[in-house]
């Protein structure tokens, strides 16, 4: 889209921006608003519109439906986010905690979906399992809350002091310090304990139980692994979270991270660390 075809619709957002009080603003803002202006068009672009299937040539009419389509999907984030404080527990962790108790409403108070809608303005600094670094502003939010309730309807299914348990294992002060992804860390623990047809509610596995599993893994490929491990959690999601519809494809994303894990721990006896050593002591 040619630049110049933009700049009535920057003009109209300047004027709104000075309310009508000033004739010129810094070059930094006629860049933002340029920006803003963009970003509206890509959302109707990238997402269309059902109630319009032929494509909008005209700039201003496709920034109109872009800047209604971020101001709904702005809705749309509060409601994930009512959905998920339903079932959310920090589990005591301070970075978890912080970011969505304090980052996500933050974001609420000071989104400017007119004015800079390309900025959410946080760090996310808790990582979901798919971290939305491609994506900016309210996409990248709408990203990590829908991600963030896939994660919470699996860990809200296990016991909140046997997932803190967990995570004192994983790391002593991890109140404090911990600043990995938690449902990460519970999962890798089920699918070990079920690879042994193990209850996994139980996040646990002794020193014989991780000597086992080494002598199952080790004579293994990572990509049978994989496989394996593809299968536990297809299984594992239909048992025990059937109506999560999303959760056995975003669960899919991690698994050959699992694998490749897995795989080196086996090969080189050392699977004790990757399910903590204090476990295995018990």
């Amino acid at each position: 889209m040619n630049p110049a075809s933009l700049i009535p619709i920057v003009s109209i957002l300047a004027g709104r921006y000075t309310k009508g009080k000033s004739t010129s603003i810094f070059y930094g803002m006629v860049h933002q608003l340029m920006e803003a202006v963009l970003y509206c068009i890509k959302e109707y672009q990238d997402h269309g519109d059902p109630f319009f299937p032929t494509p909008i040539l005209d700039p201003a009419l496709a920034y109109e439906r872009g800047y209604a389509m971020v101001l709904s999907k702005t809705h749309q984030c509060k409601r994930l986010y009512e959905k998920l404080l339903v079932i959310f527990d920090d589990f005591g962790c301070r970075n978890c905690g912080s970011t969505v108790k304090e980052g996500i409403p933050a974001f609420f108070n000071t989104y400017a979906p007119l004015f800079n809608p390309q900025d959410h303005r946080l760090t996310l600094d808790y990582p979901a399992f798919i971290h939305p670094n491609a994506l900016a502003g309210v996409d990248a939010i709408h990203q990590y809350l829908t991600h963030l309730n896939l994660e919470w309807q699996f860990l809200s299914a296990f016991d909140s002091q046997g997932v803190r348990r967990l995570l004192s294992l994983t790391l002593g002060d991890y109140q404090n310090l911990f600043l990995g992804n938690i449902c990460e860390t519970v999962l890798l623990t089920v699918l070990g304990c079920h690879s042994l047809e193990l209850d996994g509610a139980s996040l646990s596995l002794n020193a014989g139980q991780i000597h086992r599993l080494t002598e199952i893994l080790s004579p293994l490929s990572q990509s049978a692994i994989k496989k394996n491990l593809h299968h536990l959690t297809e299984v594992l999601c239909r048992q025990a979270f059937s109506t999560v519809q999303d959760l056995p494809p975003y669960f899919f994303s991690i698994l050959p991270s699992f694998a490749a894990r897995l795989h080196q721990g086996a090969v080189s006896y050392s699977l004790e660390g990757l399910f903590y050593r204090f476990n295995a002591l018990e």
